[in-house]
This record gives C-alpha cells, sequence and structure tokens, in this order.
C-alpha cells in the first residue's frame, strides 16, 4: 500500500482543500513506571516479567522461552477482527498489547491492535497506541509525479525529486494519525475519575457529552470536541474498574473528519480491552475467551437478576430455543436479597474453535433460602461474532 494510500486508510478521506493545514493532538498521560508486555513471534523479549515464576536453574533458557511463547499464544493469539471502515466491512488481524501486574496489589491489561497500521509504546506510565510513521521515499514521489518529472533536464528532475519528498514528508509527519493513551490511577472510583475528567475537558471543549455507562469495555464513557470544524478534536474516554479500588483510563484522540476511519479502529481496539488480575502462576491467567465469557457472563447476570429482559436477550445465541426469564426466585415466596454470587468454570477455559461450546455457574444464595446455595448455570457457544448464549436454567 502506498504512503498516501495508508494515511488515508487510517484517518478516512479528507478534501483536498484541507491537505495544507496541518495540527497537533494534545496529550493526555501521567508519569511513573512500569513494564510492558507486547504479544509477537519475539516474546521471549519478555522473559523477565515471567523469572520469578521459575526456580533458579530448574530449567533451561530455551525451555523457558519455549514455555512463554505457548503460554501467550493460549492466552492472547493473535485474531482477526471484524469492523467498518469507511462504510466498508474489512477483516482486520490484530496482535495483543499490555502489561502482567507483578503482585497482587497491581491490575494489567490487554488489548488487541492493528499492527498493521499501528505502534506500541510508553512513556512513563502511559501506554500509546499511535499511527505509525509513513516514510515517502524517491521512487514514490517518482511514480506520483511521472508526468510532472517527464519533460525535465536530469539536474532539474533530481532537484524536483527531493523537494517533492522532502515536503510530502514533512507533510505525513505533521498530520494527526490519531492515539489511544492508557493510564491507570490508583484509589479513585470510576465514578469519580469520569466525573474530574468531564469537568476538566468542559474547560476546554465546545461539546462535552454527559457520562453513561459503556458494555464493551465495561465501565463508563464520556465524549468531547473541540468543535465541528474538519479539523477539531475529538476525545473518547473510557473509565474501567481495575479491581482494585483503582481506575484505568482510555483515551482516543482523533479529528472529526476521521471519525469513521481512525474512530472506528480505535472502537474496534478498545472494545477488546481486558483487566489482568494478579496470578501467582501465571497460567492461571484467564484466556482470551475466558475473559469474554466472564465479561458477558457478568453483564448477564445483572440483567437477569435486574429484570431486565431486553438486556438478557442481548447476550443470548439466534435463534434462542428456550423461554426468556428473568430470576423471580425459586418458588412463590418470590425472590429474596440475592448473596455471596460466585462465578465458577472459567479457570480450565483455553482458546476454543467456533462452534465449542463450554458451561460455566454461578452460585448464591438467596435471603428466602439461606440453607442452601442456588445454582444458576449457563451454556455458552462460540460464533462468528463471538461467545452467545444458548441455554440458561437454575437450580436448587
Amino acid at each position: 500500500m502506498k504512503p498516501d494510500e495508508r494515511l488515508l486508510a487510517l484517518i478516512g478521506n479528507i478534501p483536498d482543500e484541507m491537505l495544507d493545514e496541518a495540527l497537533n493532538i494534545k496529550k493526555i498521560c501521567s508519569t511513573g513506571r512500569k513494564r510492558v508486555l507486547y504479544v509477537s513471534v519475539a516474546a521471549a523479549c519478555i522473559l523477565v516479567l515471567f523469572m520469578r515464576f521459575v526456580p533458579a536453574g530448574q530449567v533451561m533458557a530455551a525451555q523457558i522461552r519455549e514455555h512463554v511463547e505457548h503460554l501467550l499464544e493460549e492466552l492472547f493469539p493473535p485474531k482477526d477482527l471484524s469492523l467498518i471502515v469507511e462504510g466498508i466491512k474489512e477483516n482486520i488481524s490484530h496482535e495483543a498489547y499490555g502489561e502482567l501486574p507483578e503482585e497482587a496489589q497491581e491490575a494489567g491489561f490487554a488489548i488487541y491492535v492493528d499492527t498493521d497500521f499501528y505502534e506500541m509504546t510508553q512513556e512513563a506510565d502511559c501506554h500509546i497506541i499511535r499511527g505509525k510513521r509513513m516514510i515517502y521515499t524517491r521512487e514514490d514521489a517518482i511514480r506520483d509525479n511521472a508526468v510532472l518529472l517527464a519533460d525535465l533536464p536530469e539536474k532539474e528532475k533530481k532537484q524536483k525529486i527531493q523537494e517533492i519528498v522532502e515536503n510530502t514528508q514533512a507533510f505525513y509527519d505533521k498530520f494527526p494519525t490519531g492515539e489511544i493513551r492508557i493510564t491507570q490511577a490508583q484509589a479513585v472510583s470510576v465514578e469519580d475519575a469520569a466525573s474530574e475528567m468531564k469537568q476538566e475537558l468542559s474547560e476546554h471543549d465546545v461539546n462535552v457529552s454527559d457520562i453513561i455507562v459503556s458494555e464493551f469495555p465495561k465501565g463508563l464513557y464520556l465524549r468531547a470536541e473541540e468543535g465541528t470544524a474538519w479539523d477539531c478534536e475529538v476525545k473518547e474516554v473510557y473509565f474501567v474498574d481495575n479491581g482494585l479500588g483503582g481506575v484505568f483510563v482510555i483515551t482516543a484522540s482523533y479529528i472529526v473528519e476521521a471519525e469513521e476511519g481512525t474512530g472506528a479502529r480505535f472502537h474496534s481496539m478498545i472494545e477488546t480491552f481486558r483487566v489482568l488480575a494478579y496470578a501467582e502462576n501465571p497460567e492461571e491467567t484467564l484466556s482470551e475467551d475466558a475473559q469474554e465469557i466472564k465479561s458477558i457472563a457478568e453483564n448477564f447476570v445483572a440483567a437477569y437478576f435486574g429484570g431486565n429482559t431486553d438486556a438478557v436477550q442481548r447476550y443470548l445465541s439466534s435463534p434462542y430455543e428456550w423461554d426468556i426469564e428473568v430470576y423471580k426466585g425459586l418458588d412463590a415466596t418470590g425472590a429474596g436479597t440475592i448473596s455471596g454470587l460466585t462465578l465458577k468454570g472459567l479457570a480450565d477455559t483455553g482458546i476454543k474453535e467456533i462452534g465449542s461450546t463450554h458451561v460455566i455457574s454461578f452460585e448464591f444464595r438467596d435471603s428466602n433460602h439461606e440453607d442452601m446455595f442456588l445454582y444458576l448455570t449457563i451454556e455458552f457457544i462460540k460464533q462468528e461474532d463471538g461467545w452467545k448464549i444458548q441455554f440458561y436454567g437454575l437450580e436448587g
């Protein structure tokens, strides 16, 4: 793909009259230090993350590298994501990027990234996904300006080619391709982080949305726009509970004109964001399929016990052959107060093929039946568009 085609693919089509303007996207970042993991063929490069799990001298370096590569492939294998970019449906290969927690008081994360267009880096505690630098070469200039160069003397032609290369490269380097920034704040709730960000954005952005619930990733969301002109900046901010009294803040920045290009790509990547809890043994970390099942199951259960039939239906396979029910209690006494809700059956969930099924259950107590545990059994099936529930039922 030519550099100019890659640029348009990243940000969407820009009218010719707009291309003489260059922009600087604002940065949101914090300070600190952490280690990064990038899942690729070179997974052994992050060997240091796992050394504390392996007794000294127990295995050779080659065996450790093999173990690491196998673990990463099992947990976060490359996968294709289906999305619509500029009105065209595409299946794009993504690889996982993230951070493993180093102790019980830390939370990590994983997110799938379109590595053909984007690169990952870290500035202190801020993880950044941004468009790759596009290089405009001499060959590109000759190809794109064949008519203009055809009748020029050799010396003048060389000078013109050099001028075109320098000007075009300068434009590429200044033009914003957008970025995603991921930070983590401790000892702050999702609600407080969102409220603080809304107030901060309201000070300089024209349009700031209300804070609403985000389903993927599960948390809160708000959107801010500098204005409505093509080159005004858009920020979409997601707030995800880290499970330890803190919050992950995911900020996607791009320009208005890039909504259907960069915006669509960013949405697709952010929807894969998962929080990773610390595990004494790294093999206990949930696989990507297990993470997806867990997220869907938690949302489904909230709808099931909340009596929201419409929300329950969103997680069911199509067609669904059974009655769509919500929790009304075990018998005529009705539903009491639910407590001790515990998810079971995820620890051994690996990566599954399309058509595979997996059964989990939620153990809980109802205050109307304190002398017994109740179980909500859920059977999932993996379809082309992800995991769906094909059966669920209550057991006393």
